[in-house]
């Protein structure tokens, strides 16, 4: 046996040439540290992770060995390897199961000795190399002889080194099998007969065939990672509210497929899902779109509404309601225009039934009005015929169309604008109707007296004439008349004289009675002009 003590290897280099090869051996998840250690002719060494690696322990443990026996440590020394994953949890090489960890089983480095007294190291460096090497060079010899051997036999058992390549096979068969690998779920199965190649050398024959196929794996490993990372992009999106973070999301996600090179087998996957996901967002574009568009909408909406209720708010003419009822016409249909893809959309649809109810309201004070005001001009028309009539002296057809006036001015609702405006006019009207009944009664009193005049002046033998004046109505006999009264009165007998009576007393009837109608006094005279006698109307003084 060496005494490996006298000879102590460089801890620190072997560390980090141990460290590159694994970092080098391209093992999946390399360990963050190496520490090596001398107790005695036993070279521990202890490989630290902070997560559990992702190949199997065998795999690591074979990595390990290879480089120690490159650097022909394992002729001369017995290597313990550890994987470390935290201070109480090891795997040692060489245990039944490399997935029961052995608690407690890590080295502890600080207590450890590198196997040589400080007078040994004291003498070998006083003594001289080339004495040194004289004085042990059989050992030496031996021990060289026996790791060359060792070596050789560790290189020779190696898997792939002698024969045919059983996992290579396995693995290229795999891969026809899988093919063009159109699904993540099918790097399943490739994974596992991946796993065996790690233990490959790299004097195997196979070296370079199975440092293809895991070349391979890493590359569709790193395209299922964009796919996973993509998709993972595309799930956030979906769930997010924001429409500004979620398009930002579909972009990233688009990105990530966007590199997968057509030559990739994910290349139709990553296809597929870049016209979904555009899809998904061309629907986000189109909702922002239509947000923006209800926005708008929505503001000049409520825009022409305010302003469409302050004008009705002051209106005092119909000419300012149907100005505010356009204004408010054009604010309902900037709100009718809201999509149904908005999130304004439900709110839109709640303020257009109440504004529709507003603008029912008033629509309706618009019919009023237009009533009113339409009323008003039949009214203002009948009173304008009234008029002409009675300048006409037809004074029926004037009492007939101010009656029409005064009906249509009472139709005229009191809450109307025009209603104070015909309570004006109904009282004007209602004096001219008076009027004009006066003026009727006038006329028929006239027509009446002209009548009874000219049947009194007018009899058998015309005893008289009249003539209506402003304040009297003047009676002139024919001479005639009163020479036949005076004779009868003078030269008839009994008969004739009370006859004559007769005549006289209902002569006076019918001029108190025209005097009465005329409501005028009447003066009877002579053909000469003498004044006979005056009738007062009834009441009046004589």
């Amino acid at each position: 046996m060496v005494n490996t003590a006298l000879i102590p290897p460089d801890l620190g280099r072997l560390e980090k040439r141990l460290l590159q090869h694994l970092h080098g051996d391209q093992i999946a998840l390399t360990p963050q540290s190496v520490h090596c250690r001398l107790d005695g002719e036993t070279l521990l060494v202890a490989l630290y992770f902070e997560t559990p690696p992702f190949l199997e322990s065998t795999a690591i443990f074979a990595s390990a060995r290879d480089c120690l026996a490159q650097a022909g440590l394992t002729a001369l020394y017995r290597p313990q390897i550890f994987l470390v994953l935290d201070e109480e949890l090891a795997l040692r090489d060489g245990d039944v199961s490399a997935i029961q960890p052995q608690i407690g089983a890590a080295p502890d480095f600080s207590a450890l000795s590198l196997g040589v007294s400080a007078a040994e190291r004291s003498e070998s460096r006083r003594e001289s190399p080339l004495v040194w090497l004289r004085r042990h060079r059989r050992p030496l010899l031996g021990g060289l002889g026996v790791g060359v051997a060792l070596s050789l036999g560790y290189a020779l058992s190696r898997p792939c080194v002698l024969g045919p390549c059983a996992p290579l096979t396995r693995a290229e068969t795999q891969l026809q099998t899988v093919g063009a690998f159109n699904t993540p779920e099918t790097l399943t199965p490739w994974a596992t007969e991946l796993e065996a190649l790690q233990g490959i050398p790299p004097w195997s024959p196979y070296f370079q065939r199975s440092r293809a196929l895991l070349e391979t794996d890493q590359l569709r490993r790193r395209e299922l990672d964009l796919l996973v990372q993509s998709s993972r992009l595309a799930q956030g999106a979906q769930r997010q509210s924001d429409s500004r973070l979620s398009r930002e999301l579909w972009h990233g996600s688009l990105r990530l497929l966007a590199q997968i090179s057509p030559q990739s087998p994910f290349y139709a996957l990553a296809v597929a899902r870049t016209q979904d996901y555009q899809r998904q967002l061309h629907r986000i574009d189109q909702q922002v779109l239509a947000q923006q568009q209800a926005n708008l909408a929505r503001r000049q909406g409520n825009r022409l509404l305010t302003r469409g209720k302050l004008k009705a708010k002051g209106a005092k003419t119909l000419s300012d309601l149907k100005a505010a009822l356009e204004l408010w016409r054009q604010g309902l249909q900037h709100l009718e225009r809201i999509p149904p893809e908005s999130d304004l959309y439900a709110l839109a649809r709640q303020q257009l039934t109440l504004e529709r109810a507003e603008f029912k309201e008033l629509e309706a004070k618009q019919a009023l009005e237009n009533g009113a005001q339409k009323t008003l001009q039949d009214a203002r028309g009948s009173a304008q015929k009234a008029e002409s009539a009675a300048n006409r002296r037809q004074f029926s057809e004037a009492l007939r169309h101010w009656q029409d006036a005064l009906e249509s001015l009472k139709a005229i609702p009191s809450q109307s604008w025009l209603g104070p405006q015909a309570q004006t006019l109904l009282t004007r009207y209602q004096l001219a109707q008076k009027q004009s009944q006066q003026n009727l009664q006038r006329a028929l009193r006239a027509q009446s007296l002209q009548r009874n005049l000219k049947t009194l002046c007018e009899g058998p033998t015309g005893l008289c004439q009249y003539q209506i004046e402003s304040k009297r109505i003047k009676i002139v006999f024919q001479s005639a008349y009163l020479q036949r009264l005076q004779q009868a009165a003078q030269e008839g007998g009994k008969d004739e004289r009370a006859q004559l009576l007769r005549h006289i007393q209902a002569l006076e009837r019918s001029l108190q009675q025209i005097s009465y109608q005329a409501n005028l006094p009447v003066d009877l005279y002579r053909s000469s002009g003498e004044k006979i006698a005056r009738f007062q109307p009834k009441g009046a003084p004589p």
